[in-house]
């Protein structure tokens, strides 16, 4: 199944030998090392720094206790473990690390820099922040520091129970994140970062958790800008009502279920793989992301509470973080639906049924005339009035890509600029080159043309799948152009600071602004896909909050 959701990639910055380096922050001593970045230049790695006590024991599914010190000089030259995974047995449940990589240490009497934190993708059930994903040695060329972090997926980190004196009310993988930029806040700064100047960057379900940290009270104050890509919590693949998991599971292990404090102790002793079997039969294929595992309004209220409402009603109140963001999506995200295909004839159609994409948010009843009038539609505009079929999946394509990205996206912005304090920026991205690892492990995806769900991640970052490409090439100029625009965002709020030969204008209430990034350069423009929201905008007009 989506081996899918994992980018696991190759390290392409080296370690310059017996050139150690140590850093002294509250919790102890660490020894990192010294490494190159893709320009030659020097930069300083410190990985597998805890901010979390190991979430063990009685610490299971709860909301994370921040590390404990130690003696001596910690080796912060080890690989980060990765969470427990759903599709695979690999990680461990002591996962609670982070990595930061810095061009330079406070010693050396240099300005505190701006501060980039990943928050990895994975649908929540899935990811890593480890070295061989998210590798430093791109964004490192600019004068920033870089952050990835950990936090538990699966049910580890999204089993809930509506009893709030249990204290296992969701989110617990939010929270572990919340944990971490508090550790960024109180430990960045020596490592030369800049506490007051600190981004969150993202892509699908990090960006979700991006949007999410926009929205969340536990969030305030613990970052200053956001880059959300391909992900937000408007998208209709995703909802925020799944309650009571740790039922189901215990139900699916034969738990008892009448009492249950006693439940949760007996959760909390059962073995991890014993856990991921019992969610692994609680999570069909398709729909895709129909797993058990995301986050959740919670049922109470109270500073131990990450999610307090839906996010629409919190976007409209405007009652949020307000930071400047860019937000933005890759122009055939449906490619996707080819990695959860199940198929070994080839004619298999990537939407079975068009009925399991109704967006949950209008509330229609199953065989009704509305969901009826509805799925014509679907089959007018982008079926020419007929079926998905294996032959033309292009339009497959074009269809889950409106469908979980441009409109939810175009909503999400618009929806926020009518309370936003600050800019939001809009990119569209359709770069094609070797780079789009996400579509080429693909064979039926790679005929295709475009950029698939995650083929943006290496254009950003080093590793371990990421292919050699040579100076001046197509894929170079796109990557450096990238990192360039992320971290000038970082850096000053802005992506096209002082000698640009264009301008990324922010959308404005009336002008969708956006900034179309590809092979052939990246330029300004107008309306984007102004056909397909004129669609979803007539959906949503006759059926939202009608029924």
């Amino acid at each position: 199944m989506w081996a899918k959701l994992t980018f696991l990639i190759l390290i392409c910055d080296s370690v310059i030998p017996g050139n150690a380096q140590e850093v002294e922050i509250p919790q102890g001593k660490l020894k990192g090392d010294t490494r190159t970045n893709r320009d030659g230049g020097v930069f300083y790695a410190f990985k597998n720094i805890p901010y979390a006590k190991p979430p063990v024991g009685k610490l299971r599914f709860k909301a994370p206790e921040p590390a404990d010190g130690w003696e001596g000089v910690r080796d912060a030259t080890k690989e980060i473990p990765s969470c427990p995974q759903l599709f695979s047995d690999v990680g461990e449940e002591d996962c609670l690390y982070l990595n930061v990589y810095t061009p330079a240490l406070p010693a050396q009497n240099v300005t505190q820099k701006a501060v980039m934190i990943n928050l990895f993708a994975g649908a929540h059930i899935a990811g890593t922040a480890a070295e061989t994903s998210y590798g430093a040695a791109l964004l490192l060329t600019k004068d920033v520091v870089v952050v990835t972090i950990n936090n538990r997926v699966t049910m580890l980190g999204f089993l809930t129970l509506d009893d709030p004196n249990l204290g296992v009310t969701g989110n617990a993988g939010l929270k572990d994140q919340v944990l971490a930029l508090q550790w960024v806040q109180n430990n960045i700064k020596y490592f030369g970062g800049d506490p007051n100047n600190v981004l969150i960057i993202g892509n699908s379900a990090g960006a979700r958790s991006i949007h999410l940290h926009i929205l969340s009270p536990m969030s305030r104050g613990l970052f200053h800008k956001a880059i959300l890509q391909s992900g937000n919590s408007l998208s209709p693949i995703v909802t925020f009502n799944t309650r009571n998991t740790g039922v189901m599971i215990a139900e699916q292990l034969g738990i008892p279920t009448e009492n249950w404090e006693v439940m949760l102790t007996a959760l909390q002793e059962v073995s991890v793989n014993d856990l991921r079997e019992a969610e692994l039969a609680l999570s069909p294929s398709l729909p895709i992301f129909s797993y058990i595992s995301k986050p959740v309004v919670e049922i109470s209220s109270s500073e131990s509470t990450f999610l307090e409402q839906n996010p629409i009603d919190i976007i409209k109140s405007g009652n949020y973080n307000h930071v400047p963001c860019i937000h933005g999506h890759n122009d055939a995200e449906g490619l996707m639906l080819l990695g959860f295909l199940n198929d070994d004839t080839g004619e298999a159609p990537l939407i079975p049924s068009l009925t399991d994409y109704i967006p949950s948010d209008l509330l229609i009843k199953s065989e009704s005339d509305a969901e009826k009038d509805i799925i014509q539609r679907y089959r007018d505009f982008y079926y020419n009035g007929g079926e998905s079929n294996r032959t033309n999946i292009t339009r497959d394509v074009r269809f889950f890509t409106d469908y979980a990205y441009t409109y939810p996206y175009y909503r999400t912005t618009m929806e926020q600029l009518k309370t936003a304090l600050y800019p939001i920026y809009y990119y569209y991205f359709t770069g094609d080159t070797k780079l789009n690892i996400a579509k080429l492990r693909n064979e039926e995806a790679a005929s295709h043309p475009g950029s698939t769900h995650g083929d943006e991640i290496l254009y950003i970052w080093d590793a371990q799948r990421r292919p050699d490409i040579q100076n001046g090439t197509v894929e170079d100029l796109v990557s450096k152009n990238m990192v360039e625009l992320w971290t000038n965002f970082a850096i000053y709020g802005n992506p096209t600071p002082g000698d640009f030969d264009y301008i990324w204008k922010p959308v404005q209430k009336d002008q969708f602004n956006y900034l179309h990034i590809g092979n052939e350069g990246s330029y300004a423009s107008l309306n984007l896909l102004n056909e397909s929201i004129q669609f979803w905008l007539s959906i949503y007009q006759d059926y939202y909050n009608t029924n």
